[in-house]
């Protein structure tokens, strides 16, 4: 590794470090380089990148309703997970994608360590609290389905049959989770168990469902 690599990789151990002391009190949780909570019914995670070869780091934040993953562990027969630490949906294999929300720069070239985890502190509340005003004017569901990776290449498609379902629109979610079992629409992400997608154990449940 260069001496730039080596030195961003101290950064970036010194920029969590100092992130976990910033976090702390503030309503956000940290794991590894993820911040995460719990606002107004959704499930908000933001991701600090530290660049190896440069002098940036960036945010990501995220987001998805609390609501969304209960409903693919109940498709999935994996209700134990209810019961996981909150951080589980912000990495777990088994969950729906959280939507990209916000992106942004966080350091300047000399910034130290603790200025770059207070400043990404303030783009998770900043961003935040424009998304959850966002909310009120447009459903979840519709971010899912107008976001250009969805559009393009179905990269929310789990997400947006859960969401769907959350919305009680089973009709529509069953609509999308056959178009997505049978191929006639595609997906780059994808859940399987035993053969079986999650679109497959999806159009099962919804027709449990309709017998009720």
């Amino acid at each position: 590794m260069s001496s730039l690599g080596r030195e961003r990789r101290a950064f970036e151990k010194e920029c969590l470090k100092a992130l976990a002391a910033a976090a702390k009190d503030s309503g956000w949780k940290k794991s590894g380089p993820y911040l995460f909570r719990v606002r107004d019914e959704y499930f908000v995670c933001s991701t600090l990148s530290v660049h190896v070869n440069d002098h940036v780091s960036r945010g990501l934040l995220k987001a998805k309703p609390m609501g969304i993953d209960p409903i693919l562990w109940d498709i999935l027969e994996m209700t134990g997970n209810n019961r996981q630490p909150l951080s589980l949906r912000a990495n777990g294999a088994f969950t729906c994608t959280a939507l990209p929300i916000c992106e942004g720069t966080l350091e300047k070239k000399g910034d130290a360590p603790e200025q770059v985890a207070e400043r990404f502190l303030r783009f998770c509340d900043t961003q935040a609290g424009l998304f959850m005003k966002e909310t009120k004017r447009m459903p979840f569901t519709q971010y899912v389905e107008r976001h250009p990776n969805q559009v393009e290449r179905g990269a929310y498609a789990i997400t947006l049959v859960a969401s769907l379902i959350l919305d009680g629109d089973l009709d529509r979610a069953r609509t999308v989770a056959g178009d997505y079992a049978t191929g006639r629409r595609n997906s780059v992400s994808s859940i399987s168990i035993e053969g079986k997608s999650f679109h497959e154990y999806a159009l099962q449940w919804l027709a449990q469902r309709a017998k009720k």
